[in-house]
């Protein structure tokens, strides 16, 4: 009987050989407790019999295999891959062996494993979830989000993934590496395209787990910007002296941003406004245009504004430069005192009681006028007319005389 046995046992240890490991020695590092890490390595049958792989006999707190799945048969000269896993559940090292074993081999084909349970980072988002509230279709609102690693061992930001069409962000080049206690802030940004409620999501995928940021806002109407009056005459101003008028610009619908003015020449300036122009829904802002003649002769201009969302409104500006040495009538009168007066036109007539002609070539929004188109030793008489927001006009105003001198 011994001999039999001794027999027995040699033929066994020769049939073990035929399972090979490549590697046989799986060093997982450290893996921070609550999550887990896998290898991989390939077994073969470098055998002529095919084997059964029967049984995993682990020695390794912490580690299993999870493929292939027993039993298994192995080919003669088959390969096979087989995935160990570790999941640490406590942070301390371990190093030990699976026993592969088959029914040809009562040993077992050992693979060694090591690995350690690390205190695993802790990542968190400030704040959790971002609401742009209402932003104006064409506009855009910016927040701040902070990721931080509060705590353990390192953790890598590996990607970032977004929804929402309306959404995007910036300042988070990925990957990179967050050590206990560091963190990273990054710029989310909201452009509606559509007025509505929109909904998103920034989910940042590391080592340790998947961090979600949700995102909120609202598309808001977009506003719309009018100007009134269209356009400003300034009649006559001296060459040298300047002439002030006002306007006002108005928001209709939602808010509107007014983000700059250009005039086309540089006889015309606009004052009292700084920008950007923020307006609510039915807000209204007077400025000033002020007209400063550097030649005699008619001068025209446009004033343009332009608004975040890139719409533009603009004014006709008219003007005439006369020299110093030149006759004018300067006239002035008293505002109407009907709330829906919104110009005034002048008339000009070379015999007392008229008849009269309209001088101004649009309607004057302010009470003075300037008339330079005027002879030496010439009589003219004048009269103005009150107009409504309809185009209603009133009757003449009470004459007056002007008497142009000689020469």
């Amino acid at each position: 009987m011994g001999l039999f046995s001794a027999h027995s046992a040699s033929a066994q240890t020769a049939t073990s050989q035929q399972l090979k490991c490549s590697p046989c020695y799986l060093t997982f590092g450290d893996v921070p407790i609550g999550t887990s890490k896998k290898l991989s390595l390939t077994l073969k049958n470098s055998g002529s019999r095919q084997l059964k792989i029967t049984r995993y006999n682990k020695m390794a707190p912490g580690f299993q295999v999870t493929s292939p799945a027993l039993p298994h048969i192995l080919a003669a000269g088959a390969t096979k891959s087989m995935t160990v896993l570790f999941k640490p559940a406590s942070a301390s090292s371990v190093d030990g062996t699976i026993l592969v074993e088959n029914d040809k081999s009562w040993i077992g084909l050992a693979v060694r494993v090591t690995g350690k349970g690390g205190s695993g980072g802790s990542l968190s988002a400030t704040p959790t979830a971002v609401n742009f509230g209402t932003v104006p279709v064409g506009s855009s609102a910016t927040q701040l989000v902070t990721i931080k690693n509060g705590r353990g061992t390192s953790v890598k930001l590996m990607s970032a993934s977004l929804s929402g069409a309306a959404f995007s962000f910036s300042g988070l080049n990925l990957p990179l590496t967050l050590n206990a206690g560091q963190s990273i802030t990054f710029t989310t940004k909201f452009g509606p395209k559509a007025a509505g409620a929109v909904t998103g999501s920034i989910k940042v995928t590391s080592s340790a787990t998947t961090t979600t940021v949700n995102l909120a806002g609202t598309g808001g109407t977009t506003g719309s910007l009018s100007l009134s009056p269209t356009t400003l005459n300034f009649g006559a101003v001296t060459v040298g002296t300047q002439k002030s008028m006002t306007a006002t610009l108005t928001a209709g619908g939602a808010s509107v941003k007014v983000t700059s003015s250009a005039v086309s020449t540089s006889e015309f300036a606009v004052s009292g406004i700084a920008y950007p122009l923020s307006l609510a829904a039915g807000q209204s802002k007077s400025f000033t245009v002020v007209f400063k003649p550097g030649a005699s002769g008619t001068a025209t201009a446009n004033l343009k504004f332009t608004t975040g969302s890139g719409s533009t409104v603009s004014e006709s500006l008219t003007g005439s430069g006369a020299s110093a040495s030149a006759h004018s009538v300067s006239l002035a009168w008293n505002p109407s005192s009907s709330g829906a007066v919104v110009g005034y036109n002048v008339y000009r007539g070379t015999t007392t009681g008229g008849p009269y002609n309209k001088i101004n070539s649009s309607l004057e929004s302010s009470t003075a006028f300037g008339d330079a188109n005027v002879a030496a030793g010439k009589t003219y008489f004048y009269v103005v007319t009150a107009v409504d927001g309809g185009g209603t006009e009133s009757g003449f105003s009470n004459q007056v005389k002007a008497i142009i001198p000689s020469p």
